[in-house]
């Protein structure tokens, strides 16, 4: 069981899903496209974290892309490890994905034109 919170700035509210199991859908998250699992990687916090809008992000970026995305997770803290030396990004509200094929740290071409097309600078 997960204590979930979500940040709405559109309201400048919080809200609080106290009971998530892991294999709950991510709330805000279309259909199924994230569960809580794939959110908590290997994270043991209790409380986890993240915003609406970071949602919003996720079902655009999923819709452009037109199939599933794997997450390796979206919400670790900074003490749990995660990128080495390379720039940590903010538990909760970016999505690290494995590298689906092309270069190495590349992501796949069609991923590619699916955010470019959401609006994201490559």
């Amino acid at each position: 069981m997960a204590r979930l919170l979500i940040y709405d700035a559109y309201e400048n509210k919080v809200y609080t899903y106290a009971n998530l199991n892991e294999n709950d859908p991510m709330p805000y998250s279309t259909l199924t496209t994230l569960r809580l699992r794939e959110f908590r990687g290997k994270s043991a916090s209790p409380t986890l974290w993240t915003t609406i809008a970071a949602m919003e992000a996720w079902n655009l970026t999923r819709r452009k892309y037109g199939r599933g995305i794997p997450v390796g997770y979206a919400f670790r803290r900074i003490w749990e490890g995660g990128h080495g030396t390379r720039s940590q990004h903010y538990a909760g509200v970016a999505f690290d994905v494995p590298h689906l094929g092309g270069r190495p740290r590349h992501p796949q071409p069609a991923l590619r034109r699916g955010v470019v097309r959401c609006g994201a600078k490559p």
